[in-house]
């Protein structure tokens, strides 16, 4: 990353606008913490990966994100269940783009998670999946032009499923899916 100062020294350009709403200086520090754990167990009734990052960033606050996924193979089939919650941090353009421009704080943005797939080898040269998801979207990030500033935004979603079968004979590969959402 390079500051704004920094940048403004290098490139001589006058149009870099300097960080007035913390402090009024052309350079900036903003501390961020972050620690990240994971747990994973091979056992016979499948796989578990547990995992949590905490990050603190001065700005915008602190944040969890935890993970959880279990998979399991048998001879034919596989199957998993996925978790997870994650997080991102305005950048610093975002950050000091507000400062100049508007009275809003921004905040960060967070996302949430699931899934599932099962599957099935079918013979020596065929395979089946399927997997359903649902990802939610808290407090998005968005630049509004009506206001010149970027703002969070709501609740946005996506759901869906999608099946595939594919095929594998000697003379290629013959894939065929479907996919909603």
């Amino acid at each position: 990353y390079m500051d704004y100062g920094t940048a403004r020294e290098q490139t001589g350009s006058t149009s870099l606008t300097h960080w007035s709403g913390l402090g009024g200086t052309d350079k900036v520090t903003i501390d961020n913490v972050a620690a990240f754990a994971q747990y994973e167990a091979k056992t016979d009734i499948g796989n578990f990966t547990l995992g949590l990052r905490y990050e603190d960033h001065e700005v915008v606050g602190d944040g969890w994100a935890p993970r959880a996924a279990y998979t399991k193979a048998w001879e034919n089939w596989h199957m998993k269940a996925l978790f997870n919650k994650a997080f991102r941090t305005p950048s610093l353009e975002v950050i000091r783009y507000n400062l100049d421009n508007s009275s809003l704080m921004i905040s960060k943005e967070e996302t949430t998670g699931y899934e599932m797939e099962v599957g099935r080898k079918i013979g020596q040269n065929a395979q089946w999946n399927a997997n359903i998801y649902h990802i939610r979207l808290d407090d998005p990030i968005l630049y509004v032009s009506s206001n010149g500033a970027y703002e969070n935004f709501g609740t946005m979603s996506t759901f869906g499923g999608e099946t595939d079968f594919q095929w594998f004979p000697s003379w290629g590969n013959v894939r065929l899916g479907y996919s909603m959402y």
